[in-house]
């Protein structure tokens, strides 16, 4: 099992993204439970533009690990990415609401907002990120400026 992962996780390292899928479906069938790989194998199907065949692992996972704010915060971009916003920002919030110091997800719920044309909503939340000595937050901040 183990094995696996390190396999996986190798393919990954070099961009070998189907290849890290199958491999943590692999370890996922040895142990139907484990949360983290499900995580895996939905993160890699966003980073390849296939946010719809992630979500179906990512809310397995949280059923399984409610708290699990990786799962929770790529929840939140698969559901931005496929045009379902308002489950994405519930997604992040849940994500805010066992850390709310969370880069990640504030990060992203900063640009669903933006996204979406609430950029009050967007500037708090890159303060709170700029606050945490995050570049992106204060990036964003000067770009957001002009919206004012």
């Amino acid at each position: 099992m183990a094995g696996l992962l390190y396999l996986a996780r190798g393919y990954e390292l070099r961009g070998e993204f189907s290849s890290a899928v199958e491999s943590y479906k692999k370890a996922l069938f040895l142990d139907p439970a484990d949360y983290r790989a499900m995580n895996n194998i939905a993160s890699l199907y966003i980073r390849i533009s296939s946010p719809e065949r992630s979500i179906a692992y990512l809310e397995e996972c949280v059923k399984l690990k409610g708290d699990y704010i990786p799962a929770l915060v790529n929840l939140g971009i698969a559901k931005a990415e496929t045009g379902k916003t308002q489950e994405a920002e519930s997604s992040f919030l849940k994500a805010l609401s066992f850390d709310g110091s969370n880069r990640e997800a504030l990060f992203n719920i900063a640009v669903l907002y933006e996204k979406t044309l609430e950029f009050e909503k967007a500037r708090g939340y890159y303060e709170r990120l700029g606050s945490l000595g995050d570049p992106k937050g204060a990036k964003a901040l000067e770009r957001l400026e002009g919206r004012r």
